[in-house]
């Protein structure tokens, strides 16, 4: 079993993993979004 302490960690550990995967697909969204409109 994992102590209070080490369940923060995780939590967090997990956090930042879903924002280290999340942020890059955001941006590239944006790109193609911006992109396929026709904007200059």
């Amino acid at each position: 079993m994992l102590t209070s302490f080490e369940k923060v960690i995780f939590v967090f550990i997990i956090i930042a993993t879903f924002f280290a995967f999340a942020l890059p697909v955001f941006y590239r969204y944006r790109i193609i979004r911006w992109g396929a409109s026709g904007k200059v």
